[in-house]
């Protein structure tokens, strides 16, 4: 996930601590958005290659760890 959609979420969530990692990414980037992205995109962070494989999904657990039955249709509507 990209840093620049904790901004959104805030003010979605308002009074919700948003911590980098708080929607169960393992990492954090600036300034790669999805719609800027395609299906075999490489990037190197130090030695590590990523390739970009498929679109993102949230997982059941979104809903879980904030506590609401509507994060993960929330998470998809927000594109």
């Amino acid at each position: 996930m990209t840093f620049e959609h904790y901004d959104y979420w805030q003010s979605e969530l308002s009074g919700t601590n948003l911590p980098n990692g708080r929607f169960g990414e393992n990492f954090t980037t600036t300034g790669l958005r999805e719609e800027e992205l395609n299906i075999g995109d490489c990037f190197h962070i130090g030695t590590v290659k990523l390739i970009v494989t498929q679109p993102r999904l949230p997982c059941y657990k979104l809903g879980i760890w904030f506590g609401r039955p509507d994060m993960v249709k929330r998470f998809l509507a927000s594109r």
